[in-house]
């Protein structure tokens, strides 16, 4: 899940992370953009990564699977925001060492 960091979500912009579903459906999103968050307090960090699916396959809200070779795989909260668009919306406190 660290991996998962918007300065890390920002360098793989425009390539495919895979979701799967608790069917084992598996389909294919392409990051499209991540938009840092309007609070970012100091120890928090705050973002909104979208990613852009196919239109033939509608995935509701809800936690899915998302792998991607660099990142591993992580279960996270997805919303859809259009037909084909879907959000990622992430706060995670920052490692204070």
């Amino acid at each position: 899940m660290q991996l998962y960091s918007f300065e890390r979500l920002n360098q793989l912009v425009g390539q495919q992370l895979q979701l799967q579903d608790d069917a084992g459906t598996k389909v294919n999103l392409t990051l499209d953009r991540v938009v840092k968050g309007q609070l970012d307090p100091k120890h928090w960090e705050s973002f909104a990564a979208y990613l852009i699916g196919d239109p033939s396959f509608h995935i509701p809200q809800g936690n899915y699977q998302l792998e991607h070779p660099e990142l591993g795989v992580a279960s996270l909260f997805l919303s859809p925001k259009s037909e084909v668009e879907y959000e990622l919306v992430m706060n995670r406190r920052l490692d204070q060492s």
